[in-house]
């Protein structure tokens, strides 16, 4: 049986490129507007991931994992910048 191992990292304060700062922008912006939905729309207990986090997240982790052992799930971030970040870098 296959075990998880803890992993020790840290996050850097590097910024992100312009593509993903671009798609951070624009998730900030979409998940404020569904966080001020109103009447019949809203979405109960949306919470999003923060994109700068989640880029220096995946940053620490592109120098930790083997590319040969690539595999990719997120469990939800709300509006999915997780995964969108991810797909940026292939």
């Amino acid at each position: 049986m296959n075990r998880l191992t803890p992993l020790e990292i840290s996050l850097s304060n590097d910024e992100p490129w312009l593509r993903e700062s671009k798609l951070i922008d624009d998730a900030r912006l979409r998940a404020a507007r569904i966080y001020n939905l109103q009447g019949e729309a809203p979405i109960p207990a949306f919470v999003s991931s923060d994109g700068l986090i989640a880029c220096r997240f995946l940053n620490a982790m592109q120098a930790i994992v083997e590319p040969a052992q690539l595999r990719f799930c997120e469990w939800g971030s709300g509006i999915g910048i997780v995964s969108c970040l991810a797909a940026l870098r292939g």
